[in-house]
């Protein structure tokens, strides 16, 4: 029989800064292709404009290009949170911008960093990841005000942020489903693992979910929110997986999880119980990285990953940061990256299988459709992140 459980509990802070990612409001853009170059700008000196392209107070220009920025972000626990730490380093180092990595334990650090970090004479702060967006209105206009750019990163936009970059999760989701539902032939009983508390991932599973209810043999099984399991979500989504694998047996035809890390412990747990499952039972998830992939080589239940090229999304706030904070434009000038404030640009990924898992040792950009062999492009950087064993 079919289970719709869509759990909006409540969770720890700790956990909910893992995983706090979502595309918030804004008109979306899908930006260009390459996002531009890195420019430094021309003339050696500093200006701050007059004119204002929000409610707040325009952000400082910097025409020599001696930015100073920081990044705050909870403690990158999963591989996608490392791989746009990476980005924001190289795209500093390339641009001779002086960088800060803040990284906080649990939410309640946030604002105490925030301060700090304003008053350490920033010129723009990045927020990553980063829980309960609305309750931090206030800190980032003030920072606005002090001609502070504030932009996301695979976040969430509230008023005083200027910019988000990140990917259609709902329309991912979908590339996923889509995927697996040929697959199967359109025919399976799924369990799907969630964060109830966290928009990113409702926009990925609610839309998953709402295919099932249209298929005639596709069927919600059971859901699971991994916030239930407190500060380890991870081995939440195993142990309860478990209990699928026995209640259900051959019942059951695949997990789908709105994170990679949730689906990997579920994979593991399916091995225990392999001789009760059927034996084209799979796994899925989203975000893509060498943790992900080497599990697909190895042949074992965990079969698809949607890949999100965070670098990209990384690369595209530093052009625009570039942009309003160097070169001097404003939201909908020729040239600039978005056309209003508060713009979403959204970069979209690759539905990952056994057929066309990166390599060992392969760049990391190069699994995407922008990607090519131009040694001086931005994705050719040394020091870019390189698919691990």
């Amino acid at each position: 029989m079919k289970k719709k459980v869509l759990s909006a509990l409540l969770c720890t802070a700790l956990t909910l800064s893992l995983f706090a990612g979502c595309s918030g409001g804004g008109t979306s853009s899908q930006g260009s292709a390459d996002a531009g170059s890195a420019s430094s700008g021309s003339a050696p000196s500093q200006t701050t404009a007059s004119g204002s392209f929000d409610q707040f107070t325009r952000p400082v220009i910097k025409s020599d290009g001696a930015l100073k920025i920081a990044c705050i972000h909870p403690k990158p626990e999963v591989e996608s949170q490392k791989r746009s730490i990476l980005q924001c380093e190289l795209e500093a180092k390339q641009r001779g911008w002086e960088f800060q990595d803040i990284v906080y334990e649990v939410d309640a650090e946030w604002a105490d960093l925030f301060k700090n970090v304003m008053n350490q004479g920033v010129d723009a702060i990045i927020l990553g990841s980063t829980e309960s967006m609305e309750a931090k209105v206030d800190l980032i206009a003030e920072a606005r005000n002090k001609g502070i750019g504030v932009y996301s990163n695979d976040n969430q936009v509230v008023p005083g942020v200027i910019m988000n970059s990140t990917m259609p999760n709902g329309s991912a989701a979908m590339s996923l489903m889509y995927q697996i539902g040929n697959d199967y032939d359109w025919d399976a009983s799924i369990g799907f693992a969630t964060a109830g508390a966290i928009q990113v991932h409702q926009e990925r599973v609610l839309p998953m979910q709402a295919i099932c209810e249209v298929y005639a043999n596709l069927e919600t099984l059971d859901t699971l929110d991994a916030l239930a399991g407190g500060a380890d979500p991870f081995t939440y989504c195993g142990d309860q997986s478990k209990t699928w694998y026995q209640k259900y047996g051959s019942d059951i035809d695949g997990v789908i999880a709105s994170c990679d890390a949730f689906a990997m412990p579920m994979a593991e747990a399916a091995q225990q119980y392999a001789d009760s499952l059927n034996p084209d039972f799979f796994c899925a998830g989203i975000d893509g990285g060498s943790d992900a992939w080497s599990y697909i080589r190895s042949g074992g239940f965990f079969k698809y990953s949607y890949a999100q090229p965070f670098e990209m999304f990384t690369h595209k706030v530093f052009e625009c940061i570039d942009q309003i904070q160097v070169q001097g434009l404003n939201p909908g000038d020729e040239g600039c990256i978005i056309s209003k404030p508060g713009e979403v640009l959204y970069s979209e990924g690759v539905v990952i299988t056994a057929d066309n898992v990166p390599e060992v040792g392969a760049n990391i950009n190069s699994v995407f459709d922008y990607y090519d062999d131009d040694p001086d492009a931005w994705y050719n950087w040394e020091g870019t992140y390189i698919v691990g064993e």
